[in-house]
């Protein structure tokens, strides 16, 4: 589902996935944006997620949803694109 957030100025976007159950562990790893050799993802998705919502101006959230599967919300700015190497402002 996507939605515009008039408010806020952000498009939000929600992927509910009811098959799939990100561990806490997982969770732990995007939150922190680091990983070890006991605590990591199971794949590398989710990062490139991460990475586009970050490097778009936006967030990641992940939350159980009432099914027992996952909700990925994605947030970004409307209106308001990333600046490029080398622009100053």
């Amino acid at each position: 589902m996507v939605r515009e957030s008039p408010e806020t100025d952000e498009v939000v976007v929600e992927i509910f996935d009811d098959a799939m159950l990100v561990t806490s562990q997982e969770k732990n790893s995007l939150t922190e944006g680091t990983e070890t050799p006991l605590q990591h993802g199971s794949d590398i998705t989710l990062w490139l997620v991460k990475w586009m919502a970050v490097n778009s101006g936006g967030e990641l959230s992940v939350m159980e949803n009432d099914s027992g599967g996952t909700t990925f919300e994605i947030r970004l700015l409307m209106g308001q694109a990333p600046a490029e190497e080398g622009d100053s402002e």
